[in-house]
């Protein structure tokens, strides 16, 4: 029974606050019994700090150690992702963080939170893999785990608000956290000494708010960790672990990154196969119309007729000019149509009054732009849409077009 009230029967839940230069360690018994006081180390560099803490704070075998690190032993880095879901972030991040570290991927761990929102970024944590080694060696044998600190503010200080920014002050760095609903958003670290601090975090609260789009009126909140953090909260926060960076599990994930990629080249070049035979069948029947057209003027101008007799009729003459031909009236067609609007043309009759087509676009928002464009040509008047259909992907419609009648000098 002692075993069990001092906690070595069971691991003991054990928080340590740790920043460059300074470290806050609260060493609880087992599980009935609450953290006590912080006990605090300060030295001028990371080493010496883990020496002082390595000979004040003697771990059990088994004891598990909460880590959490403090921004300035933390890269953080933005990543813009077209969705969410961890699975399929954790499957592209290393190869977008391999492009932007300075190092190897390898030599770091790392994690990310998800914003609730989609404008912005996924946020990837990074801590060198040295100086987590280092850590472990200092809590022997203490088993540590690694978490960074935006899980722990979410469950200690942006609970239950709408938006809220936290300041966390560090020795030499420190950080703006937006929250959005107990979730974080997005956050800046910056470097400043005690005389510039002022002006310095007013100067990255406004660009952090400029980032997020956001008014001045967010409320701002500052967190000491070493007054306020809940030891026994926080080492229960349901935080991301640091993933190593480097080993197999990376090179699966290039592997699946490969894979991704030949899929996507697969599908480009499907597209590209399409998209050609669909010009080349849109140019199939351009020609064949055209030569049809060709053919009528043809024959028409072979027709037995008594010329004469026929321009002295006005309709008669109206018929016979070549600016109302169906290939000249085919020609303005074509060229009133927009280049880069994807029409096909399935049905065409043209008359000397009117041009009637059957044809089809992706987009039913294409179809106004095409019908402003004809009627801005000056060749057609009174537009007539038929009844709309969607079939495969397409929209399909019927337009009568009026034929504008030639000025003077046309």
């Amino acid at each position: 029974m002692a075993g069990f009230f001092t906690g070595s029967g069971f691991s003991r839940r054990t928080t340590l606050y740790l920043e460059e230069t300074r470290a806050w360690l609260w060493a609880g018994g087992g599980p009935f019994q609450k953290a006590g006081d912080a006990v605090s180390f300060e030295a001028d560099r990371l080493e010496r700090l883990l020496e002082e803490l390595k000979n004040g704070f003697q771990a059990r075998p088994g004891e598990r150690v909460t880590v959490i690190l403090a921004p300035e032993l933390v890269l953080e880095k933005a990543v813009f992702l077209p969705f969410r879901q961890a699975r399929q972030v954790a499957l592209v991040l290393p190869e977008e963080l391999a492009a932007v570290l300075p190092d190897s991927l390898e030599e770091y761990r790392y994690g990310f939170l998800a914003p609730p929102d989609d404008p912005f970024p996924v946020t990837a944590f990074l801590a060198r893999e040295a100086d987590l080694s280092r850590i472990a060696a200092a809590l022997q044998p203490g088993r540590p785990r690694f978490v960074t600190l935006e899980p722990v503010l979410a469950s200690l200080k942006a609970a239950g608000r709408d938006q809220v920014i936290l300041l966390i002050r560090g020795g030499r760095s420190h950080r703006l956290a937006l929250f959005q609903k107990g979730r974080f958003a997005m956050g800046r670290s910056f470097r400043s000494g005690p005389a510039e601090f002022e002006e310095r975090l007013r100067e990255e609260r406004e660009l952090l708010l400029r980032s997020a789009r956001l008014p001045e009126t967010v409320e701002s909140v500052e967190f000491n960790p070493a007054r306020e953090l809940d030891p026994d909260r926080a080492g229960r926060t349901r935080a991301f672990p640091l993933l190593p960076g480097g080993g197999g599990q990376n090179r699966d994930r290039r592997l699946a990154g490969g894979l991704a990629m030949t899929a996507a080249l697969l599908v480009l070049a499907a597209l590209t196969i399409f998209s050609t035979q669909a010009r080349r069948r849109a140019e199939a029947d351009y020609r064949r119309v055209d030569n049809e057209l060709r053919r009528q003027k043809t024959l028409a101008a072979g027709a037995d007729a008594n010329f004469s007799q026929l321009m002295a009729d006005e309709t008669a003459a109206r018929l016979v000019r070549s600016d109302l031909s169906p290939l000249e009236s085919f020609n303005r067609f074509t060229v009133a149509v927009p280049e880069n609007l994807p029409l096909t043309l399935e049905y065409l009759e043209i008359d000397r009054t009117r041009v009637l087509v059957n044809a089809a676009l992706p987009e039913a928002g294409q179809l106004d732009r095409l019908v402003k464009a004809l009627t801005r040509s000056g060749d057609f008047v009174n537009p007539v849409l038929g009844e709309l259909k969607v079939d495969k992907g397409l929209v399909r419609f019927p337009l009568t077009l009026g034929l504008k009648e030639a000025g003077p000098g046309r």
